[in-house]
């Protein structure tokens, strides 16, 4: 082979070499640039390919208890939710917290086709006496229906009440309820006295009373502070009026040494 021949065979290698690196260096950038509009379109090309799916479209929704079924199927339209794949948990949560009925909930999705909806309906603790009429609330204060029989619940007056709540600066009376519920049981005061109501006039006074016979009403006075050291020293004079027979009008226990105003026994001639 000439020398002319072999400049040329070399001439065209690397002709070719040039050209290879060209496509090469093409065929990077389209695929860099197909790369990026898959990543980007990705979630749309997701959607359209299962948003439309049938197996994937929510046919059953579980509520636990049912009897809450009635106060989700406004409120989230639980008949028409879509595809569960893309339903969104959160906000769906959100929804169902703002139900006031509900105080609190758990959802999940459990494929391919069925919503679980666990809620806690808000139970009515306490009634609110009103020349209105009888407001029920929970232990959060929160206003709700009573759908069980009131004859167990506190009765309570002396408590300002809002559209949906107790007002604001009426919160530290439930710690104050909470308080007297839970030491009236642990002394288990009920053996001698049956509250049936508490008014809650200020926080050096709060009275307890007993209705059961209007003929002798009784109360009991504390304050809503130290409660369990109060309730202490009212179950040793309610003993004491249990071993001697002796009634009393009222207890006023908000002194280091209570206050009881006795009843005259009445003696037969």
């Amino acid at each position: 082979m000439s020398k002319t021949e072999e400049r040329v065979k070399e001439v065209r290698q690397q002709i070719w070499k040039k050209r290879k690196k060209r496509l090469k260096t093409v065929s990077s950038i389209l695929g860099v640039i197909l790369l990026i509009m898959v990543i980007l379109n990705g979630k749309k090309i997701l959607t359209d390919v299962f948003w439309n799916m049938e197996i994937f479209k929510v046919k059953e929704v579980k509520v636990t208890p049912e009897k809450a079924r009635p106060l989700l199927t406004g409120t989230l339209e639980i008949e028409n939710l879509g595809n569960l794949l893309f339903l969104d948990i959160d906000e769906l949560h959100s929804r169902v917290s703002k139900i006031k009925e509900v105080e609190s909930s758990y959802i999940t999705k459990e494929f391919p086709s069925t919503l679980r909806i666990d809620v806690i309906l808000r139970k009515p603790w306490a009634l609110i006496e009103k020349p209105s009429g009888i407001i029920f609330i929970d232990r959060e204060g929160k206003i709700i229906e009573a759908s069980e029989s009131p004859a167990h619940l506190i009765k309570v007056e002396g408590i300002d009440v809002g559209k949906d709540s107790i007002a604001e600066n009426e919160i530290w009376k439930l710690d104050v309820l909470q308080e007297i519920e839970r030491w009236y049981n642990y002394y288990n005061i009920q053996r001698y006295f049956k509250m049936d109501k508490i008014t809650i006039i200020k926080p050096t006074e709060v009275i307890l009373t007993n209705t059961e016979n209007m003929e002798k009403n009784r109360k009991i006075i504390i304050t809503g502070d130290n409660t369990e050291e109060q309730f202490q020293k009212i179950q040793i004079i309610l003993e004491e009026c249990g071993k001697t027979g002796k009634d009393f009008e009222y207890i006023d226990a908000r002194f280091q040494n209570p206050a009881v105003k006795y009843r005259k026994q009445q003696t037969n001639e």
